[in-house]
């Protein structure tokens, strides 16, 4: 399926010729009015992508924290977070800049405008090392329990590489961030079982921790 220019004027980042139906979502980057997705959709891709690697070290800093100063300083993160994407959709929208590069170029000139991208490169690098570290913690370790004949599948080193190759690898291929919303559908509906998993397993541990609810942390400071 394809769009004819004259028929879509205003078409963003693609050169002038005829934009195919996979250029919509890349297109929407830069130009509202051509996703393909719904709002369940893009709901899902946001959801999946803030409830990512952070989840990881969520209990350690709860550790540091304590429990009670961990949650206080969960909400008061949450609200800086809504603050902070509010004040940034309303730019957009009385600046007509829809990317985020693109926004902190308006805001701060060319040095925000690499300055952003940096801090994304920063963050994004941080959270596949948490996920490689993550899969080789995890995959080997199940693999090895349930097929013991095979010790290459317990081997860390061949199956980080595997996943690298044939699961994560194809998923960044996508033009659009779009593609992944079934995917992350998958993610998010992982999550309930996840915490069903801990709540139904936390008892039989909970005896040997100790874990006050109102004690202060080692490091709140660290945790923050």
């Amino acid at each position: 399926m394809s769009l004819d220019i004259e028929q879509a004027p205003n078409y963003g980042t693609i050169p002038a010729g005829e934009i195919i139906i996979e250029d919509f979502d890349l297109l929407q980057s830069s130009k509202p009015g051509y996703g393909t997705r719904s709002i369940f959709e893009v709901s899902l891709n946001i959801v999946n992508a803030t409830v990512g690697s952070g989840v990881i070290g969520l209990p350690f800093a709860l550790f540091l924290s304590g429990f009670t100063l961990g949650i206080a300083i969960s909400i008061f993160v949450g609200l800086l977070t809504f603050a902070a994407v509010y004040s940034l959709i309303l730019t957009g929208q009385k600046s007509q800049t829809f990317n985020f590069a693109s926004l902190a170029e308006v805001a701060m000139g060319r040095f925000g405008y690499h300055m952003l991208n940096f801090m994304l490169f920063i963050q994004s690098a941080g959270s596949v090392i948490s996920y490689f570290i993550l899969v080789a913690d995890t995959i080997p370790v199940l693999l090895g329990l349930y097929f013991p004949r095979y010790p290459l599948l317990a081997d860390r080193t061949i199956v980080t590489a595997v996943v690298s190759i044939f699961v994560m690898l194809p998923l960044n291929l996508f033009r659009s961030i779009g593609a992944l919303a079934k995917w992350s559908a998958f993610s998010v509906l992982l999550l309930p079982i996840m915490i069903l998993s801990v709540l139904i397993r936390a008892p039989a541990y909970a005896p040997d921790h100790e874990a006050p609810i109102f004690r202060l942390g080692k490091d709140p400071i660290a945790a923050a």
